[in-house]
């Protein structure tokens, strides 16, 4: 099979950017067929056809070290044992995700307690006992790993407990070193589509084109950003015109949010 893609046609064909492909080729998913007379890494249809392979497996919430499994055995030539693989997979993951399901579930009743309980009467001075403000139900503050990523990701006010484990995190990344580069090269993928970023106390906005696609993989991606770094906080505005996501942490991770995310010129 003849090798004529370069990096950037390769990139052009299959929706990934250059540098997820260079990470690609590090941990061994890709490899270039031969080289040009000029020393360019040179791909062929199997390449593109390996990366829809990756994509597909990558939006089905796959991991990379089970993906890599995969492609192994994708490599063997037999598609009922790739199937075999990719069923077991995603049993798995469905699995996870009706768990998901039921647990915001669950939490989305906890809210609508919370929420009956600021239906009361304001007092006519200063917040106080049973008002409903800084004493909600204790159920609606539930410390379930879906209740904790929904406050952090909420467009509205945050309650006190998801405020309170953010002033206690560390600034540090609990993210593998293997699984470090990945994560880099899908911020620098969506990143690249900012249009513009504004300071914000604590932290940027980025605006992004609208649409729900982008909302969601912008919601998938922080969300995960949040689970191995608990000092950022990400707050999601989807709006007719813009996505925009704020991006904020402590006064001691300033740098951090800087170098990911960027600031305004």
């Amino acid at each position: 099979m003849t090798a004529t893609l370069r990096i950037s046609g390769l990139a052009a064909r299959t929706g990934f950017t250059p540098s997820t492909l260079r990470y690609y080729e590090q941990v061994g998913l890709l490899a270039a067929s031969e080289r040009s007379s000029g020393g360019y890494r040179l791909y062929d249809e199997a390449a593109v056809a390996r990366l829809r392979f990756i994509d597909r497996a990558k939006q089905l919430g796959l991991p990379l070290e089970e993906i890599r499994e995969l492609v192994a055995v994708r490599d063997g030539g037999l598609c009922a044992h790739v199937q075999d693989r990719l069923r077991a997979h995603i049993t798995a993951k469905a699995a996870e995700v009706q768990a998901r399901i039921e647990d915001l579930t669950a939490f989305a009743g906890q809210l609508d307690t919370a929420r009956m309980a600021l239906t009361a009467p304001a007092p006519d001075g200063p917040c106080g006992e049973g008002c409903g403000c800084a004493d909600l139900p204790d159920e609606a503050t539930a410390g379930t790993p879906a209740a904790r990523q929904l406050l952090e990701l909420s467009p509205t006010r945050r309650l006190p407990v998801a405020r309170q484990a953010r002033m206690e995190a560390p600034v540090a990344c609990t993210l593998t070193a293997d699984d470090q580069p990945e994560r880099l090269a899908e911020w620098t993928e969506v990143l690249a589509l900012v249009k513009v970023r504004d300071a914000i106390d604590g932290g940027v906005r980025l605006r992004f084109p609208p649409g729900p696609q982008l909302a969601g993989r912008l919601a998938d991606l922080a969300a995960r950003e949040q689970g191995c770094c608990a000092f950022f906080t990400f707050t999601l505005h989807p709006a007719a015109d813009a996505v925009v996501l704020d991006v904020t942490g402590p006064p001691e991770a300033a740098g951090v949010v800087a170098d990911l995310f960027g600031m305004p010129a």
